[in-house]
C-alpha cells in the first residue's frame, strides 16, 4: 500500500506524533546535557535513542518526489539545515563571548576556536550529519531508481562500516558519525514505506520485540559484564558496537510504532517542531540561568555542584524544565521574526493556540 494513501497518513497528514518523537528526542538531549548528564542508566537508555530518534524522523519524511529536481532538492536542504547551522551557531559563540569573559576565560584564541568549531560541523554536530545523510538518500535514490533493495544493501554494508569507524575523537563534518547516521535515517524511510501501514498485531509484534531488546539487553549485559552499554555518537564512543546498535534499532522501532498510535497535546507538537532551536540554544540559556542564580544564591553555584547530590539535582531539574519554558515563547517570536534562523518559512510558522488538536 502506498503511504501516502494509506488510512494512518489520511487521519494525520502532518503526523503529529512524528512531532511528540522530536520532543522526546530533544526532551532526553536538554536533560542529558543538564540535569541528567553522567546519571546511570539514564545515559544508557537515552544515549541509544536520542539522535537515532532525529535521523530516523528525517528519513520518515524524506519523499523520492524530492529527488526528481536536484536544484530545488539542494535549495529546500541549504535553506533548512546549512543556514540555520551557521545562523544559530555564530549566534551561540555570540552569546557565549560575555560568559567566558564574566567568568575570566576569554582569551585572544575564544573567538577563533570558536568559529573553527562552526566550520568543521561541531557545534550543532548533527545538522551536518543529517544534511550528510539527505544527501547519500538522494544519490542513492537516483543511482538505484528508486530500488529499495539496493538502498537497503548500502545501509547494512554502512552498518558492518561503522564498526571500523570507532575512532573515539571528532573529526571535521563528522564523516564517522554519518556511517552510523545514515542506516538509523534510512530505517525511518523504511518505517515509512513498509511498516507503518502492516496491520496492528503484526506492527506490535514488531514494537514488541524492538522495545524488550531496548529495554532488557542493556540489563542484562550489565548484569553479565559489570559495564553500562552507553554510546557517544560524536566522539565515536561505543562500548559494544553491536549491543549499541540492537539497542538503536530496536528502541527507535518500537518508539515510531507505539508513538504512531497516540495522541499527544499541542505543547509536545510545538516543541517538536522547534528542535533544532532548543537544541541550540538550551545550553546557553541555562547557562545564563545559573549565572543569575550565582548573583542572587552564591558564587559557588555549578552545573557540577547542582549535579552532586540527589537533592541539588532534583533542583537542576526545575532549572531545566524552567529553560524549555523560557526558549518556548523565544523559538516563536525568532521564528516569526528571523525564520531563516531555523529554517522556516513564515506560512509554515503556527502559533501553539492556532493548532488543531488532532
Amino acid at each position: 500500500m502506498d503511504p501516502q494513501t494509506s488510512p494512518l497518513y489520511a487521519a494525520k497528514k502532518r503526523h503529529d506524533w512524528l512531532d511528540a518523537i522530536k520532543a522526546l528526542a530533544i526532551s532526553l538531549v536538554i536533560f542529558g546535557h543538564l540535569s541528567e548528564s553522567g546519571l546511570y542508566p539514564y545515559a544508557v537508555y537515552s544515549s541509544t535513542i536520542k539522535l537515532p530518534l532525529f535521523f530516523a524522523a528525517s528519513g520518515f519524511v524524506f519523499s523520492v518526489k524530492k529527488t526528481n529536481n536536484a536544484k530545488q532538492f539542494f535549495y529546500n536542504i541549504i535553506v533548512r539545515l546549512i543556514i540555520p547551522y551557521f545562523c544559530i551557531s555564530v549566534s551561540i559563540c555570540a552569546l557565549d563571548i560575555p560568559l567566558a569573559v564574566i567568568y575570566d576565560k576569554y582569551e585572544p584564541s575564544f573567538i577563533v576556536d570558536n568559529l573553527r568549531s562552526i566550520v568543521t560541523g561541531q557545534t550543532l554536530w548533527f545538522v551536518p550529519v543529517l544534511f550528510c545523510c539527505e544527501t547519500i538518500m538522494f544519490f542513492l535514490v537516483r543511482l538505484f531508481k528508486k530500488n529499495d533493495v539496493a538502498i537497503l544493501l548500502v545501509s547494512v554494508i554502512f552498518i558492518v562500516s561503522g564498526y571500523f569507524f570507532q575512532t573515539k575523537t571528532k573529526i571535521p563534518w563528522n564523516p564517522n558519525v554519518t556511517v552510523i547516521a545514515f542506516p538509523i535515517f534510512a530505517l525511518g524511510y523504511f518505517i515509512r514505506k513498509y511498516i507503518i501501514d502492516l496491520p496492528q498485531k503484526k506492527k506490535l509484534a514488531v514494537a514488541a520485540v524492538g522495545g524488550a531488546v531496548y529495554l532488557i539487553l542493556p540489563e542484562l549485559m550489565h548484569a553479565l559484564t559489570g559495564k553500562w552499554y552507553y554510546l557517544n555518537m560524536l566522539d565515536s564512543v561505543y562500548i559494544n558496537y553491536p549491543v549499541n546498535m540492537f539497542q538503536i534499532y530496536g528502541g527507535t522501532l518500537a518508539i515510531f510504532i507505539f508513538a504512531s498510535y497516540m495522541t499527544f497535546p499541542r505543547f509536545v507538537s510545538a516543541l517538536g517542531r522547534n528542535t533544532l532551536y532548543y537544541y541550540g540554544y538550551h545550553l546557553i540559556a541555562a547557562k545564563y540561568i545559573i549565572l543569575l542564580l550565582q548573583y542572587k544564591i552564591t558564587p559557588l553555584l555549578t552545573m557540577d555542584l547542582l549535579r552532586s547530590t540527589d537533592q541539588l539535582r532534583s533542583y537542576f531539574r526545575l532549572i531545566t524544565i524552567f529553560v524549555m519554558l523560557l526558549l518556548a515563547p523565544l523559538a516563536w517570536i525568532t521564528n516569526r521574526m528571523l525564520p531563516f534562523f531555523t529554517g522556516k518559512r513564515y506560512r509554515e510558522i503556527i502559533p501553539i493556540w492556532k493548532m488543531k488538536k488532532k
